[in-house]
């Protein structure tokens, strides 16, 4: 990224992390992101370490920062499929045929995830679709949830951590 022609230092801060292991806060500065994305990343991570991502980023978040997330809910045909093949290594955690790993969110596990970590549930959903694959003559019904989660604000007089 750094290499294309328009890369420009002062508006991008590009860096390759591990955020399990490596401290956020040694290429941000502490308090001063207001939004994460977190698109198809979770799921990707073992459930006993998706706590060390959440305490990472909230270290760089502003007080009431915002984490946008989509991801794959429960139920979803690609966990079904796993399922069926007997694939699963933990509850709704599973490891496809290529050695990655996925993990399928309910609204509950999600938002208590977050919650423990220090963020409140600002809004949660699951979005469902049929899609249909006319070639091989099959309806898969896919999953996924989105959520969008805030920062707990320790200044806030009303703040679930005063």
């Amino acid at each position: 990224m750094q290499s294309h022609a328009e890369f420009r230092q002062d508006r991008v801060n590009a860096f390759v992390c591990n955020v399990i292991d490596d401290n956020l806060s040694e290429n941000i500065n502490p308090s001063s992101v207001d939004v994460v994305t977190l698109i198809f990343m979770l799921s990707a991570v073992s459930p006993k370490k998706m706590s060390l991502i959440l305490q990472n980023i909230k270290s760089v978040l502003k007080p009431n920062g915002y984490v946008l997330l989509r991801d794959y809910a429960v139920g979803d045909f690609a966990q079904v499929k796993l399922q069926d093949r007997n694939q699963m290594i933990g509850d709704d955690f599973y490891v496809r045929g290529d050695g990655t790993c996925s993990f399928y969110f309910s609204e509950d596990f999600l938002s208590t995830l977050f919650l423990e970590a220090g963020f409140n549930t600002i809004d949660i959903s699951v979005y469902c679709k049929q899609i249909k694959n006319r070639s091989r003559d099959i309806k898969m019904d896919r999953r996924w949830i989105r959520a969008i989660f805030n920062k707990f604000n320790s200044n806030a007089p009303d703040s679930a951590l005063s």
